[in-house]
């Protein structure tokens, strides 16, 4: 079909997508009815705009401003992305003029939207907001809760959702990262790549990423790391108050026939699960949830701390230290266990829980600190590979000269190029538990919090007493060799309680690719090579039970 053909096709479409037999605007017959939230507990709030191509060349220029593998792959990505972009606005603005008789000027180039910013061709934008909305938190009070709401924007052309993203973040510390500050996002951040979803080139969406508790509306809480039910019910909540703010208030409401899926890496991986989970086991069909793609989730916490152990080796030291305060600050039956009873206080000096708390820094701010408190003022210990020496040495003032070059390979290359050991972190009683569920036999007080402690990391496991529906759309993408996350401890016990026997209730990807394999880079390489076509799979009905093994180069 040559382009004038196609321009006639979409002209065509364009006229039927516009208008029904009045000549008015067509929206989703549901979006009238009954909505699925109390619009009530619903406020609106940072309306704005982005170009999709500008979205893609801020991406560009970041990306052409770093040297390693990462920004090698986000920036293929994201120059496949900036030519898409232009290549159909052009498609628009040329079947638009065609439509309308406006011999050759980009129809709406000088057309303004609220925002007051004129000039420009408003033709293929994202468009989003901050909305709050009330969800139950941690304790069981009603709290009310944040989220980034992001959708396509169009001029004239006027593109409608026919499917709905529940994003879910990773693991964020300080405050400014939280979704809902969209505006001051680094577009190397999840969020970023969540929000593409929106108007992408093979589907359209209603993209809903919540601020877990403890961060935007609540940031004066605690941050529940690990309860996978809390978060899920909190982001269920978020995307019924989303979908149903979005159906009253936009021109054409979702398409008919729309869905939802959950998607996210790393934390958000965990939290996505959970949220598939939690419309199976409450019956939560108002989110016409389809399935979820999760990646390189922690899906049992109580087996990754025994990972650590057994590895001898603790990459992320700040996941062990949110994993810990966030089941003493919130878990009832560990209240009155203190915190030098679990961890060591070498580690507590460091200050890690009250960075934590502050919120002031991010994961790589806290990483650079415990290596400089390693160097400075000892007691907790970290190790650094050596380029020179191929092993990794003591993090210490032996090497300090040694140690500013290494702290910049560990920024160059992620994390997983440094590492703390368990007796760093945490006391021996908790290792002889954790490695061979010995309980101190002279404290019982002791012995007793620490089986209450092994029990809410268990109920927090993905399978803990469920097994997913069968065809239900679920999809892991793990690798096998993430350090932060180990497959073994995760994925494989997973496996273990599910069944090995075909056919799978899920579908499962292992990533052992040599130069992205770690945690970090196989994040990079979920958004930008898989998941695109993993959440289309889901959506359209091809989803399989299965596994698969991808090895060898980045794109696929």
């Amino acid at each position: 079909m040559n382009k004038q053909a196609l321009f006639t096709v979409f002209s065509l479409l364009l006229l039927v997508a516009c208008t029904d037999d009045d000549g008015k605007t067509t929206k989703d017959p549901d979006a009238d009815a009954t909505p699925i939230y109390d619009l009530s507990q619903v406020q609106v709030s940072n309306v704005g705009y982005i170009s999709v191509t500008d979205f893609y060349s801020n991406m560009v220029k970041k990306q052409t401003e770093g040297n390693n593998d990462q920004n090698q792959v986000l920036l293929d990505y994201a120059q496949e992305q900036l030519k898409l972009a232009k290549e159909k606005e052009q498609f628009l603005n040329d079947s638009l003029n065609n439509v309308n008789g406006t011999n050759g000027t980009a129809y709406g180039e000088n057309w303004d939207h609220s925002s007051g910013e004129g000039g420009k061709n408003r033709i293929m934008w994202f468009q989003y907001c901050t909305l709050r909305y009330t969800a139950k938190g941690v304790s069981g009070k009603n709290e009310e809760l944040s989220e980034l709401v992001v959708w396509p924007y169009g001029n004239v052309w006027d593109p409608q959702p026919d499917h709905v993203i529940a994003g879910c973040h990773c693991t964020i510390l300080s405050n400014p990262e939280r979704p809902s500050d969209f505006d001051d996002s680094d577009v190397m951040t999840d969020l970023f790549m969540l929000a593409s979803f929106a108007h992408s080139f093979s589907q359209e969406a209603l993209v809903v990423i919540p601020d877990y508790e403890g961060y935007g509306a609540t940031h004066g809480n605690t941050h529940p790391y690990i309860d996978r039910e809390v978060l899920a019910h909190q982001v269920v909540e978020g995307t019924k108050a989303a979908i149903a703010w979005y159906q009253k208030n936009s021109k054409k409401g979702l398409a008919t026939n729309w869905k939802s899926v959950a998607i996210g890496y790393s934390q958000g991986g965990n939290v996505a699960a959970g949220v598939l989970r939690y419309c199976q086991e409450h019956d939560e069909k108002s989110l016409r949830m389809a399935g979820a793609v999760c990646g390189g989730g922690c899906y049992d916490p109580e087996a990754t701390i025994k990972e650590y152990i057994r590895m001898e080796r603790i990459y992320m030291p700040v996941s062990v230290a949110l994993m810990i305060k966030s089941c003493l600050d919130t878990q009832p039956e560990l209240k009155g266990l203190r915190l030098n009873q679990i961890c060591t206080q070498e580690f507590i000096d460091t200050g890690i829980f009250d960075w934590i708390q502050e919120k002031k820094y991010i994961t790589e701010d806290i990483q650079s600190m415990l290596l400089n408190h390693s160097i400075m003022k000892g007691g907790f210990l970290m190790y650094c590979w050596s380029e020179d020496d191929e092993e990794f040495l003591p993090f210490d003032d032996e090497h300090k000269l040694y140690g500013d070059r290494m702290r910049e390979w560990d920024f160059e290359y992620g994390t997983a190029k440094s590492y703390c050991t368990p007796e760093a972190v945490f006391t021996p009683e908790v290792i002889a538990f954790f490695k061979s569920d010995k309980l101190p036999a002279n404290d019982p007080s002791l012995a007793s919090y620490l089986t209450s402690l092994r029990q809410v990391l268990r109920r927090n496991a993905l399978y803990y007493q469920w097994q997913p529906q069968a065809n239900s759309g679920f999809t892991f993408f793990h690798s096998t060799r993430d350090e932060v996350v180990p497959y073994i401890s995760n994925m494989q016990t997973v496996e273990d309680h599910w069944g090995t026997n075909s056919p799978l209730p899920y579908c499962r990807y292992d990533y052992a690719n040599r130069s992205t394999y770690r945690h970090v880079g196989t994040g990079t390489a979920f958004y930008t090579n898989y998941c695109g076509a993993m959440i289309a799979d889901i959506l359209k009905g091809n989803w399989k039970e299965g596994r698969n093994t991808l090895e060898g180069g980045t794109h696929y």
